[in-house]
């Protein structure tokens, strides 16, 4: 014969008084409830620039919490005709850094979506704190239907940026969507 024993004084569970998040801020429960949000406090993409080597970052604000994955950017951009545009600008800071840079960019026709591209690639660059030298850069791989003849991606450094552009084709709208991740050394 099994028995149960229950207690009689019905004891509720313990809920913590505040969740201590990466930024050193803490998020207390508003009626026992935490928010979970994956953006910055309802202001930015999850993705950010912040330099964490776990990949992940928490931001807390009153009764919320914001996990954004770190070292990490995503971009979305149109290029009406052959021009490059900048699909992502690094802001490298002041700091001596050396940085090692991958990613993907996908390139369609927009409106009919009849064509396409895609670019894989890895790079490597340092920057003094002034200025950035680009050590070497590796296109793995480039898949260009015929029909986008032209399109590319490319890499500069301005000051202390890491810019990577797109270019489409003359009189073709192209939209381009891309992901960089990064890991960085000082």
């Amino acid at each position: 014969m099994s028995q149960i024993y229950t207690n009689s004084n019905n004891i509720s569970p313990i809920v913590p008084s505040q969740f201590i998040a990466d930024d050193g801020n803490s998020a207390s429960p508003n009626a026992n409830i935490i928010r979970i949000l994956s953006s910055f406090i309802g202001q930015g993409p999850l993705d950010t620039v912040f330099n964490f080597d776990s990949g992940i970052r928490t931001e807390a604000s009153g009764s919320t919490i914001d996990i954004s994955l770190t070292n990490r950017l995503t971009g979305f951009e149109t290029t009406p005709d052959e021009d490059f545009v900048d699909l992502f600008v690094i802001n490298l800071g002041a700091s001596p850094l050396v940085f090692y840079v991958w990613g993907i960019v996908i390139a369609r026709r927009a409106f009919t979506g009849a064509t396409g591209a895609a670019f894989s690639f890895s790079s490597a660059f340092r920057t003094d704190g002034t200025d950035v030298t680009l050590i070497g850069i590796n296109r793995e791989d480039q898949y260009v239907e015929p029909a986008f003849e032209g399109v590319d991606i490319g890499f500069t450094t301005v000051g202390r940026r890491f810019i990577l552009g797109v270019a489409g084709v003359d009189g073709i709208s192209i939209n381009w969507n891309g992901e960089i991740n990064w890991r960085q050394v000082s």
